[in-house]
């Protein structure tokens, strides 16, 4: 299964970005594909990205791209510094024991109202979980649904929205007798291929 096309993914969510009052920040932005969008929409991003070649042609977009550390970089950040922080898959990368960190660190980076989104490969499509996944070697592990709403509770954020994101979703005329077959064989284990959790800093 392919994974689906990110600018596009991305640039349905834009309005769930916009409106908080304050500068979107992109954790693991890449080349600032999201950032572009911003952009483009007048409105204010800046991102982090450990690789130099992808900040580096990111920059020369005219974006603002920091190089270093996701983890590093939200805890230096300033609380209540940012309207939205997205987490577009960047928390499979992490290590385990530190994915808490990184919730408590986003929510302390939030104005009051503001937004975090999170994106990850969902466990419960087994197109994931037998081809995707395990295709990239700086997976580390996925996450459920419930483990990523419960992360976001401790860290003091309200649950906005949380499931598999619909734009990941198999559609059409032509898949729809594929789907229907995999329902049959595998039951409800081939939702969208990514899950998309909402949540909001009181």
């Amino acid at each position: 299964m392919a994974w689906p096309d990110r600018e596009d993914q991305l640039r349905r969510l834009l309005p769930l970005l916009t409106g908080t009052g304050g500068s979107v920040l992109d954790l693991g932005c890449g080349d600032g594909v999201l950032l572009g969008l911003l952009k483009d929409a007048g409105e204010k991003g800046e991102g982090v990205e450990k690789d130099s070649g992808k900040v580096k042609a990111g920059r020369a977009r005219g974006l603002d791209i920091r190089q270093g550390d996701v983890l590093g970089f939200i805890k230096r950040a300033g609380a209540g510094r940012y309207g939205a922080v997205v987490a577009s898959h960047i928390l499979e990368h992490l290590p385990p024991a530190r994915v808490p960190e990184a919730f408590s660190g986003c929510a302390r980076a939030l104005k009051p109202g503001g937004r975090l989104l999170v994106l990850t490969p969902n466990p419960r499509n087994i197109g994931v979980m037998t081809q995707t996944f395990w295709g990239d070697l700086e997976h580390v592990r996925p996450y459920a649904l419930s483990l990523l709403v419960r992360l976001a509770e401790q860290a003091g954020l309200r649950i906005v929205r949380a499931g598999d994101d619909p734009y990941t979703r198999q559609r059409g005329l032509v898949h729809r007798p594929l789907n229907f077959l995999r329902r049959l064989l595998v039951g409800d284990y081939w939702p969208g291929s990514d899950l998309l959790l909402i949540a909001e800093k009181p």
